[in-house]
């Protein structure tokens, strides 16, 4: 098998140390971050159809308004047609949403009309407006083809009625549907985004942001309106007459994302929709930006790795031709040609050591020669006394077997116990002692300490453990336990003790050095705390993206709100002083929803608990159970709680130990939603002993076991839901910390997974 060469293996690691985790740091970037880029946009253009469709409702109303004042005139009821004729120009003039304004008598003729191309088709008898105000109704018409302008528009029409209440004719006021599209131009987004109105048949109200496009490929200009449809993969994916979200292909080829929404009163449909190219294009940039970033750090990298690889490569290749020197037994070349380049000093040090252990070799080596001879006389001589040496052994052996006994075998098994131990009469006198390096009192061995009362001589921390412990073991018959520190040399040593009672109505005493365990215990509390506070270092770092993400919504709602109001203070078009209390209301809670996020957010991060107060677990377990009952997800779960007799209670803080739990139900309900069983069942239990534990179980598909080490890393999630962003159990976790208390997750024999939770019992 061919090896690789330490430079070409220096400068393989170098790529894999640099490429391999900024890959990895890309991917996960770039999923997280598509994601969410789609989410945002889409309830951007949820938030600016809704905002159309109210817009579009405020200014169909005030155009309809617009000619019922026309027919209630004083010219209008005295049938003055000069007088009309100037208030139907004057309107024209000051109020361009109007295509035309006309006056039709009550025979259906058009008398007066602003239309600039004339009337062609002076009857209006059988259209529906004349049918309507013969009826003495007001109008508005679906958007229809003009019969005397021939474009798209929508009619308006107002009953004239005389001074002695007569009908005289109508007020017909046409609109064209450029001016609807001008008004929903103002809302499209970014440089590829729309908002269309469409019918219920999928046909263009108002022109796309495109219409040159579509003219170029033969549809009129001016006639686009009704004369395009929206894609056929657009009518598949769109529900018209209803509201939702989705994505299509649209009229130039385009894969888009948007929303819909349902006008029932108009029979229309308002789309709103972008480009999914111009929504990713910042994120493939950043991409393209961290690859160079990392093909820069390789050839930055690189050369560097191939001098450090020479640096050592050098001084090992003249070591290597030393060794073979040295394995020749010339050792009169080592070192001649003494390796002179500037090297780490480390290798040079290590080749000067090498030459002088090869001239030791040398010297050695001759010296064992010269002591061969020597040697071999002085083996046979050896041969002769461990010969002897056999026969005196196995004679001791005899002997030895002889002489042992009951306790000498006790005895044995005593001083191979690496504890203290001593065995002291009800009185206090020593019978018996055996001490560890660290002696119970420094001024006595333990030949001394047998026949002297043990409480006189022994240090003051120490008179407790013998005089209350010992007489418990005495009084009860059974094993007693007591800790306690000792001070020798400055050094403090931390023993227990364990107080045994005897037939003869002594005890035992096994003392035992605990120094090694309570420094293990001080040291695993601080691995902990400072695992702990890594977790929540790591969370603050993704934390930033969920805030990002929560804040968003709350977001785009002030800024609906604030733009709708500035266009209706633009434009001159008055609204109840309600509206504007209404729309200042939203966007003042919606920034205190924002402060609020950040705040509890952060909060739990940190660690920070601002509030505790005792809680009874069973009463937070059906606070939250209460929340979930009618959510969607568990309509066909069953959920069987089990209550320990006893008071759970700990101290906490409610609305985070909410938070835990809920998340915690809804991890389980996840896990059943597709799974195809007979009964789906979310198992609960509460026990007390000397914390308050409680177990979420279900019967789902349970836990791949290569990623239960993984559930509590940031970012890290199963998929079981689209939205899941892998935050949610860190966060439980910091939450279930922050109260000193524990997580586990594992597998259930008989299917199905379960969470385990722990805290502190308090008492209450």
């Amino acid at each position: 098998m061919k090896t690789q060469t330490l430079q070409h293996q220096f400068r393989l690691w170098t790529i894999l140390l640099v490429v391999v985790p900024s890959l990895l740091i890309m991917v996960i970037y770039a999923i997280g971050q598509i994601k969410t880029a789609k989410q945002e946009k889409l309830e951007l253009v949820s938030q600016r159809i809704q905002f159309q469709e109210r817009l579009i409702d405020f200014w169909m109303t005030e155009r309809a308004e617009n000619v019922r004042e026309l027919g209630h005139t004083a010219e209008s009821r005295t049938l003055d047609e000069g007088q009309i004729e100037g208030i139907l120009y004057e309107k024209q003039k000051h109020d361009k949403n109007f295509d035309s304004l006309s006056y039709i008598d009550k025979d259906g003729d058009f008398k007066i009309s602003t239309l600039s191309s004339g009337i062609q088709y002076p009857s209006a008898i059988g259209t529906p407006y004349f049918q309507a105000a013969q009826s003495g109704k007001e109008y508005i018409s679906d958007v229809v083809i003009g019969r005397n302008s021939g474009q798209a528009i929508i009619n308006f029409s107002y009953p004239v009625y005389g001074d002695t209440g007569n009908f005289q004719g109508l007020i017909l006021g046409s609109v064209k549907t450029t001016t609807l599209g001008m008004l929903l131009s103002e809302s499209w987004i970014g440089h590829t985004g729309e908002v269309l109105l469409v019918n219920r048949e999928g046909t263009m109200i108002t022109p796309p942001r495109n219409v040159k496009v579509l003219i170029d490929r033969g549809i009129p200009e001016g006639a686009a309106p009704m004369k395009l449809k929206i894609t056929d993969d657009a009518l598949l994916n769109i529900r018209l007459g209803e509201t939702g979200t989705a994505t299509w292909i649209d009229y130039l080829g385009n894969k888009v994302l948007g929303a819909y929404l349902d006008i029932p009163e108009r029979g229309w449909t308002i789309i709103g929709k972008i480009d999914e190219g111009e929504v990713l294009a910042s994120i493939y940039t950043q991409l393209v930006t961290m690859a160079g970033v990392t093909i820069f750090c390789v050839l930055l990298i690189l050369p560097l790795a191939t001098s450090i690889a020479n640096q050592i490569k050098k001084p090992i290749e003249w070591l290597i031709g030393q060794s073979n020197l040295v394995a020749t037994a010339d050792y009169g070349m080592v070192g001649l040609d003494e390796y002179a380049l500037r090297v780490p000093h480390e290798l040079g040090a290590l080749c000067k050591t090498f030459v002088n252990m090869s001239h030791k070799i040398e010297k050695t080596i001759g010296l064992l020669q010269e002591n061969e001879g020597k040697l071999e006389s002085k083996v046979i001589e050896i041969q002769n006394i461990n010969k002897r040496l056999e026969e005196e052994i196995v004679e001791k052996q005899r002997i030895f077997q002889e002489l042992s006994n009951s306790e000498a075998d006790n005895r044995a098994l005593v001083e191979a116990i690496p504890d203290g131990l001593l065995r002291i009469s009800a009185q206090g006198e020593v019978l018996g002692a055996k001490l560890d390096n660290k002696k119970i009192s420094s001024s006595f061995t333990e030949k001394q300490l047998i026949g002297r009362n043990l409480i006189a001589i022994i240090p003051d921390c120490m008179k407790e453990l013998f005089t209350t412990t010992v007489a418990q073991a005495l009084a009860t018959g059974e094993l007693q336990k007591k800790e306690y520190e000792i001070v020798n040399d400055g050094i403090t040593w931390y023993r227990e003790a364990r107080i045994v009672p005897t037939r003869d109505d002594a005890i035992v005493a096994v003392i035992r050095d605990i120094t090694e365990q309570k420094k293990a215990e001080g040291e695993l509390v601080t691995m902990r705390d400072a695992m702990m506070n890594a977790q929540r270092m790591a969370l603050l770092g993704v934390v930033a993206g969920s805030i990002a993400h929560d804040i968003n919504q709350p977001l785009n709602s002030i800024q609906v709100s604030a733009s709708g109001l500035l266009y209706l203070m633009k434009n001159g078009i008055n609204i109840s002083a309600e509206d504007y209390q209404r729309e200042l209301s939203r966007i003042v809670n919606e920034g205190r929803r924002i402060d609020n996020v950040i705040s509890k957010t952060l909060d739990i991060v940190r660690g920070v608990i601002n509030y505790k107060e005792p809680l009874l677990m069973d009463e937070v377990l059906n606070s939250v159970l209460a929340l979930i009952k009618e959510q969607e997800l568990f309509k066909n779960i069953k959920i069987d709680v089990q209550i320990a007799p006893q008071q759970a209670w700990i101290a906490g803080n409610h609305e985070q130990i909410d938070q835990a739990l809920l998340h915690i139900l809804t991890n389980a309900g996840q896990a059943l939603q597709d799974k195809q069983l007979q009964e789906k069942v979310i198992h609960i239990s509460i026990q007390v002993a000397d914390q308050v534990r409680l177990s979420v179980a279900d019967n789902g598909p349970g836990l791949d076991t290569a990623i239960i080490d993984k559930l509590f890393e940031p970012f890290f999630t199963t998929g079981r839901t689209k939205q899941n962003m892998g935050l949610g159990l860190p966060i439980v976790q910091s939450i279930v910390y922050a109260h000193g208390g524990e997580i586990i997750a594992e597998n259930n024999q008989e299917g199905g997974a379960t969470f385990r939770v722990s805290f502190p019992r308090f008492n209450h």
